[in-house]
């Protein structure tokens, strides 16, 4: 478990939400959700998340970002998109060149990274919601 001098890169953009400066702790904790919108399962977690966190929501005090990145030329736009079609409310932020995913290490997608109310990094997983164990994590925190 390490401190987090992490920080959502500058170049990129956002959706559903103005700009979230995860490294002034909030006091709640942040889950972000590293996906692409070219995987099946990354898009299948993307959807399962969003619809888990709006049944949820008043249950979570936590703030929730889904971090893209385009593996290929295509989804450089068509993410946007995909995020309306699949009336996705959550926070996204497109990370165009991966420095958000470099900045947190994350090699593969879908992948999750759970931050503390302090800002340190608690939770690193690779799958989706229920083998990766981040839903029963999260359910531990209610």
């Amino acid at each position: 478990m390490q401190k987090a001098a992490h920080h959502l890169h500058r170049a990129g953009k956002w959706k559903n939400s103005v700009p979230i400066d995860i490294a002034k702790p909030s006091g709640k904790p942040v889950l972000l959700f590293f996906w692409r919108s070219h995987t099946p399962e990354s898009v299948e977690v993307l959807h399962a998340l969003n619809e888990f966190i709006g049944r949820q929501k008043s249950k979570f005090p936590m703030t929730v970002i889904a971090v893209h990145a385009p593996e290929f030329d295509q989804e450089a736009n068509a993410w946007e998109g995909l995020v309306e079609s699949l009336g996705i409310k959550l926070p996204v932020f497109h990370d165009p060149n991966y420095h958000t995913w470099e900045l947190f290490g994350i090699q593969h997608a879908p992948s999750f990274v759970l931050l503390d109310s302090d800002g340190k990094q608690v939770f690193n997983r690779v799958g989706d919601l229920e083998t990766s164990g981040v839903l029963e994590h999260l359910m531990s925190l209610v």
